[in-house]
């Protein structure tokens, strides 16, 4: 809990007629009105539950180029530019529903991160193009997605590897290669190196399985992209509530993340 000389200083830094916001140890540009709190009063600004009596105003991260609202891309399948031109993006989402039966040794977390942690999928048809390539390749080995969220620089997939199928490694160098040339034609850069190097976990315990998908399905809030999960079109919140049993939702989303180890990097 903030003193209220605190949260008198995080008022003044969110004036309206301030240029910049510190945020972490990047600067992002000014920001337009709106309902999101300001996350340096605490998690309780979520709520607005912190006995701030001031409006707060909502940051607007400029992370994307080609979109100025996150929540837009998934509520139209259609995306336009600033200057308004549609550029008939659609945003697809997996086509299975979730497992909600664990099973040991057959789940596994994958993060993978671009070279020099550079922004290459730093636009919506980039993004979407990693998105469309990520669904390709699971369905052609056969592989289920059980969560999954998409950056410009890294991404997070929980998949059930099937049995006697392909390994992790090969499927994970073919969503790389593939996503890669893809991003390169677009950019006019053949050859250029793209992803860097990915990490994996075998899942062995419920428990952990729960906390992971969690963590995945989140990890849009926790980088600060948008307030509720389910607003970011790049990642499986939004699939997962519509389309998971609401008893296994229950034990998900009442996992604990905060604590677990999972390689991470800044958008």
């Amino acid at each position: 809990m903030l003193s209220r000389a605190s949260r008198q200083r995080c008022h003044r830094r969110m004036a309206p007629g301030n240029a910049d916001v510190r945020v972490g140890k990047t600067r992002q540009r000014a920001f337009r009105a709106g309902t999101r709190p300001c996350f340096s009063c605490g998690p309780a600004a979520r709520t607005r539950q912190h006995g701030c009596r001031r409006p707060h105003r909502e940051l607007r991260f400029p992370l994307l180029r080609g979109t100025t609202n996150l929540q837009s891309a998934r509520r139209s399948p259609n995306l336009t530019d600033p200057s308004g031109q549609d550029r008939g993006i659609q945003i697809a989402t997996w086509p299975h529903a979730p497992v909600h039966l664990f099973v040991p040794n057959a789940f596994y977390i994958v993060t993978a991160s671009t070279v020099y942690k550079q922004r290459f999928f730093d636009t919506v048809a980039k993004l979407t193009l990693l998105q469309d390539t990520l669904f390709e390749v699971m369905l052609a080995y056969e592989f289920e997605l059980q969560a999954w969220a998409l950056f410009p620089n890294h991404y997070h997939v929980v998949v059930r590897t099937p049995e006697d199928g392909a390994s992790l490694r090969r499927v994970i160098q073919r969503l790389h290669s593939q996503s890669a040339r893809a991003v390169n034609e677009m950019d006019g850069t053949p050859g250029r190196r793209v992803w860097f190097q990915y990490w994996d976990t075998c899942l062995t315990y419920e428990r952990s399985y729960y906390a992971r998908l969690n963590y995945v399905h989140n990890n849009a809030v926790k980088h600060r992209l948008v307030l509720a999960a389910e607003d970011y079109p790049f990642c499986s919140a939004a699939w997962f509530r519509s389309l998971a049993a609401p008893e296994f939702r229950d034990k998900v989303n009442a996992a604990a993340y905060d604590h677990i180890n999972v390689p991470d990097v800044d958008c």
